[in-house]
């Protein structure tokens, strides 16, 4: 936050704890005043019930304020308001009293006192106000009296009340016009930092994928890259000294190591889509089990490498509405990670089921599993870094954030739960027409 806007930001908490400070001083003191004028100076009875109603009133409504029921204007509306009220109301139950006029006069100073107060702390609006309405007033009781002072003074009281209140509304439209500059820049700036925030974090985030992806490239890349090369110079030879079994068995690595290499490439784009919001999404209905084995076709040798049992509990009649690419992705993802975690002679376990609305996915391995800690943390939207496999098999760490990309494509949610004895479940769910 700039000086310049905290200097503004200060002004006008100033202002409005200057606001809350004349409430509790007004409220108090009337309060106290009205009880100790009880105790003083000998009342009728209606004039004692009057002191004590205003006493309780200011004593309710600074209550009321401190529970936060009631703000600050509405609050300072309720003080002037009573003080108002029993100043107008007075005159009228002194009629007839041969010092109605020095009554008036001393009701007339508490008058021109609300004025300002009215203005600076509820609006400029409310001291003229109060002004017209004490002119009235003034009208009234003359016409009622007809008290020689206050005829007399008709042209004072006149002059006096327009120049004072319009004095007053001047003033404080001035100031209340420098208030609304004042939030008005404040808006702005603060908007303008909003945005700065959101630039910076939004570069940070552009340069924390990009390194990412130097890094990715720089490393998880290149080693496909190596073996491959590795396996072609190894089928050259094979082919120059006519080593035709070991060449079928490099020619296997290879296509394997392609395979890995393109799934990496493929992943990586997936990623570049979703960072930019700029994957396609076309839902269709297709047959969910094909889609398992177009899966399978890409893993089994990987399960067939680490002797990993599989057992596919799927109906193989089960029909599902999902973009078919972004499932398939989804797919191949869990599947990897499931035969990376999961060690040589372990199993993998699939299921789904399919409910009115829905569509259930669950994969279960009996892998070396997750702390829970790790467990919430998976798919929450932080980066969690890439572990070695049980065959010290390396990732990059986004086939779970693509996973969880492409389900909320999809308005789904995916999960993990801990397997009673051991190993990991994945769970996804997404919503069907």
């Amino acid at each position: 936050m700039g000086k310049s806007l905290r200097k503004r930001i200060e002004q006008l908490e100033l202002i409005e704890l200057l606001r809350k400070r004349l409430f509790y001083l007004s409220a108090t003191f009337i309060g106290i005043a009205e009880l100790i004028d009880i105790l003083v100076i000998e009342h009728s009875r209606y004039n004692t019930y009057i002191n004590i109603g205003i006493a309780a009133i200011m004593a309710i409504t600074i209550a009321v304020y401190l529970l936060k029921q009631i703000n600050i204007p509405t609050a300072n509306s309720i003080v002037v308001f009573v003080i108002l009220v029993d100043v107008i109301a007075s005159p009228f139950l002194r009629l007839d009293h041969t010092e109605l006029s020095s009554f008036f006069l001393r009701a007339s100073l508490v008058v021109f006192a609300i004025i300002p107060y009215a203005s600076f702390t509820i609006g400029k609006w409310h001291g003229a106000a109060i002004g017209i309405i004490y002119y009235i007033n003034y009208i009234v009781v003359l016409l009622l009296s007809k008290n020689n002072f206050l005829l007399d003074t008709f042209a004072v009281i006149t002059f006096v009340t327009v120049a004072f209140s319009l004095g007053i509304y001047i003033l404080t439209s001035r100031l209340f016009a420098a208030l609304y500059i004042q939030k008005d820049l404040i808006k702005s700036e603060q908007n303008h930092n909003k945005l700065l925030t959101e630039e910076r974090n939004k570069l940070e985030k552009v340069n924390e994928s990009k390194q990412r992806l130097f890094s990715i490239i720089s490393h998880d890349l290149k080693n496909p890259f190596n073996t491959i090369l590795g396996f072609v110079q190894l089928i050259e030879d094979d082919i120059n000294n006519r080593e035709y079994e070991d060449l079928k068995r490099h020619q296997v690595f290879l296509k394997q190591s392609t395979e890995k290499a393109y799934f990496l490439l493929q992943n990586l784009l997936d990623w570049a889509q979703t960072e930019q919001n700029t994957a396609d999404f076309n839902p269709t209905r297709f047959s969910f089990n094909d889609l398992v084995a177009q899966v399978y076709e890409l893993v089994c040798f990987e399960l067939g490498r680490k002797k990993i049992v599989y057992y596919n509990r799927i109906d193989g009649s089960q029909m599902v509405t999902a973009d078919r690419n972004m499932l398939f992705s989804i797919l191949r993802n869990l599947f990897t990670n499931a035969i990376k975690f999961t060690p040589k002679n372990g199993s993998i376990e699939i299921s789904s089921k399919k409910g009115n609305d829905s569509f259930e996915f669950r994969i279960s391995d009996s892998g070396i599993g997750l702390a829970e800690t790790e467990a919430e943390r998976l798919f929450s939207g932080n980066h969690v870094p890439s572990r070695k496999g049980t065959d010290n098999e390396s990732g990059t760490g986004l086939g779970l954030k693509i996973c969880k990309d492409f389900i909320d494509f999809h308005k789904g949610q995916i999960w993990v739960q801990k397997n009673p004895d051991k190993g990991l479940s994945v769970y996804f769910r997404i919503p069907q027409q």
